[in-house]
């Protein structure tokens, strides 16, 4: 009988990683291309020393009664709001997850998705590819609002509101930012200018963007009064977590033309239901959380993910701990 650890992985990640978890421990991992269901979650990690898992997994009280052997969670990601930290804290089970690498690759798509809603550009390369493109382009047609020497309003101003700001400067956009502390170092560095209110912030803002972790204080930290308060001219940004925007709220905003467009990298519930009435509008560019998707962050997360399991399994301090 093998004294190797027992470690389940929740879902198909680089073959380095696995090599190494499996040469380590005795590992099970979940190979089908759609998410493992929660019921067989619960019944994989019944007997596991370790589980190396997604930010897209559920780990409640009801996983951590289901996994009695279970010693480390290792998750590939910043956001622990999928795991029941006090639980998991009170059982002795070590947590860890993949903070301060996601901050650049996040900002890049934060840029993208200004760029995006701005200059049309879904919208137009559909019309295109549709075939429509019939002759010299409209001088009225496809109208955005100028990037450049526009506003800029970050809602939070951590690691990636911060790398934000520095891609926005290179557009010589004028950036205010609203967070619970002033940053006055980042505000000389980075030319910022804070703003004493959220109210203050959307009035003024031409791309309002979200840069904060979804907390009791965050959730719904805009909705339809703070919708209300931006310019009709205005673009929301959304790469942090969905339910930091009432999403019914913003659809009325979007249909009404409240505000101008958003682009969300995050939606309330993922996957987005087909049935959600906010994909049937050409105001908004929607993608599938993919924030951290290149090919270097992800194998960075990857590895930090592994050294805090096999930290974990070793009762070794967790070089990325969370509890």
């Amino acid at each position: 009988m093998s004294d190797k650890p027992k470690v389940f992985v929740t879902r198909l990640v680089q073959k380095e990683i696995t090599d190494v978890i499996s040469e380590k421990s005795i590992m099970d991992i979940w190979a089908q291309k759609e998410p493992i269901p929660y019921e067989k979650l619960l019944d994989k990690v019944r007997s596991a020393n370790g589980i190396y898992c997604q930010t897209t997994d559920r780990l409640d009280t009801n996983f951590f009664n289901a996994a009695k052997e279970l010693k480390v969670v290792a998750v590939v990601g910043t956001g622990t709001d999928n795991i029941d930290l006090e639980t998991a804290s009170k059982r002795g089970i070590v947590v860890g997850n993949t903070p301060g690498v996601t901050a650049k690759s996040t900002a890049d798509m934060t840029l993208g998705l200004l760029l995006s809603t701005a200059r049309n550009i879904p919208n137009s390369q559909k019309w295109l590819r549709e075939g429509n493109w019939k002759h010299d382009l409209a001088p009225m047609g496809w109208l955005g609002p100028e990037v450049q020497g526009s506003t800029l309003g970050l809602i939070g101003i951590g690691k990636i509101g911060t790398e934000v700001a520095k891609r926005a400067k290179g557009f010589d956009m004028k950036i205010l930012y609203f967070s619970r502390t002033r940053k006055v170092e980042l505000e000389k560095s980075l030319d910022l200018i804070w703003t004493n209110s959220l109210d203050d912030l959307l009035t003024q803002s031409d791309f309002v963007s979200l840069h904060v972790p979804l907390t009791e204080e965050t959730k719904y930290i805009i909705g339809k009064k703070e919708l209300e308060k931006m310019k009709p001219t205005s673009i929301l940004i959304n790469t942090s977590r969905g339910p930091v925007v009432n999403q019914k709220d913003l659809y009325t905003a979007l249909k009404e033309k409240t505000i101008s467009a958003a682009g969300l990298d995050v939606q309330e519930i993922e996957p987005i239901p087909l049935s959600d009435p906010i994909l049937s509008l050409d105001n908004i560019v929607l993608t599938p959380h993919l924030g951290t998707a290149t090919h270097k962050t992800r194998a960075i997360m990857a590895k930090m993910a592994l050294e805090n399991l096999l930290a974990g399994l070793s009762n070794k301090k967790l070089p990325f701990p969370v509890n």
